[in-house]
């Protein structure tokens, strides 16, 4: 039996595997019962041509015989298309599960966004390192779902994970904008501290000394800076590395924060 996909099911995730919407044997009871529901429905619409009135006079009163829904159950033709509908549904049933196997890489995606908690999520403390692997993680997962196929035909079903798609991609997308406004909150809470930091500084080495006390106050205030240069050039690298991935994430700049990286750099 040629056969065409006549019914649409979506998978989702189980505890074990991946599942679909419609059960086998639902599938089986409906297709059966539309097919033979469908069948008599066309064939009542024929006339029946022994009651009609003008062969009234040949029998004296209209025929008797069986009910038409009747002969079609008992109908042997029909019942072998019935009974090779079944076993196309579940050859087709079989051949999904092979298709659904194929979705299990996105288990790791699916846990967690079956445990993500926004407010949990925004309020863990991220350092450069880890807002650049959580960005990286959530492109590489979106990436995955945008390159799946929306749905796949196997035998009579339409295997579809558009469902799927949305609910995983909904709450990455979530994630992401969450991740966008911490890292918005932490690269202006650096870059004001980083500029505080230096305007101080500068402001230490700006005064010139008139008494030797004031010499050796400047002295040791140059020495101090001189030797917590590298850190400070440390800071500001991730200050700047910060607003960087800021731009390559498409997060909007805030203008005063604009204008004190422009300061900094």
């Amino acid at each position: 039996m040629d056969a065409r996909p006549v019914i649409r099911v979506q998978l989702s995730f189980a505890p074990s595997g991946l599942q679909l919407t419609a059960a086998e044997e639902d599938c089986r009871v409906s297709v059966a019962g539309e097919l033979m529901d469908d069948l008599i429905h066309v064939v009542r619409k024929f006339p029946r041509l022994l009651p009609q009135p003008v062969f009234s006079g040949l029998f004296g009163s209209p025929p008797k015989g069986n009910d038409m829904a009747q002969l079609l159950v008992g109908y042997k033709p029909l019942n072998k298309v019935r009974l090779a509908c079944g076993q196309a549904i579940g050859k087709s049933y079989r051949d999904a599960s092979d298709v659904a196997a194929r979705y299990e890489e996105l288990r790791a995606v699916h846990a967690f966004v079956a445990s993500f908690d926004r407010a949990a999520y925004v309020g863990s403390q991220r350092t450069l390192s880890q807002f650049r692997r959580d960005f990286l993680l959530l492109r590489c997962w979106l990436d995955d779902l945008e390159a799946l196929r929306s749905g796949e035909v196997v035998g009579m079903l339409h295997v579809s994970c558009t469902e799927l798609q949305r609910l995983l991609a909904d709450t990455l997308h979530s994630a992401a904008e969450a991740l966008r406004m911490l890292l918005t909150v932490a690269a202006h809470r650096e870059v004001t501290r980083t500029l505080e930091t230096y305007g101080g500084l500068t402001g230490e080495l700006s005064r010139r000394p008139d008494a030797l006390d004031d010499f050796a106050a400047y002295y040791r205030a140059y020495r101090a800076t001189i030797e917590g240069r590298e850190r400070l050039e440390g800071r500001r690298a991730i200050t700047v590395a910060m607003f960087d991935m800021l731009d390559t994430v498409g997060a909007r700049v805030p203008p005063v924060d604009a204008v004190a990286l422009d300061d900094l750099k």
